[in-house]
C-alpha cells in the first residue's frame, strides 16, 4: 500500500478556508506552481511540516499509521479519541485530524489507534 501524500493535502486544502493561491504563498511556494505539491507521492519533511502548521492539520500520521502496520508494531496508546478529536493523554493537547484514504487497512489502522 503506498500513500499519495500530495493528494491528502489537496483534499486538506479543499476543506480548508484557503485558496490554492493563499495556500502557496503560506509555504513559500508561486501559485502556478502549487499543482506540483498536489501531485507528489512523496514529500521533503521540512515541506510537510510547514503545510502542517498552515492546515493545523499533522500530515505525518499518516506515515505512523503506514509504518506502524508494515513493521506489526502495536498502535500507539498516548493518543484516545474524544468527540472526534485525538487527545494526547500526556500533553494534554488535541490533534484534529480529518483523512479520506481509499484504502481500507489504512482505515482500520487509523481507527486501531484511537480506540
Amino acid at each position: 500500500m503506498e500513500l499519495h501524500i500530495g493528494q491528502i493535502i489537496q483534499k486538506q486544502v479543499k476543506i480548508s478556508a484557503l485558496t490554492n493561491a493563499e495556500f502557496a504563498r503560506q509555504i513559500d511556494k508561486f501559485p502556478q506552481n502549487i499543482k506540483e505539491v498536489f501531485g507528489k507521492k512523496s514529500i521533503d519533511t521540512d515541506l510537510l511540516y510547514k503545510i502542517s502548521v498552515v492546515l493545523k492539520h499533522n500530515f505525518f500520521t499518516y506515515y505512523t499509521v503506514q509504518l506502524s502496520q508494515q513493521l506489526d508494531l502495536p498502535p500507539d496508546r498516548n493518543f484516545v479519541q474524544d468527540q472526534g478529536t485525538f487527545v494526547n493523554k500526556t500533553a494534554r493537547k488535541r490533534l484534529t485530524i480529518s483523512y479520506e484514504i481509499d484504502d481500507p487497512n489504512i482505515t482500520t489502522q487509523i481507527l486501531n489507534l484511537i480506540q
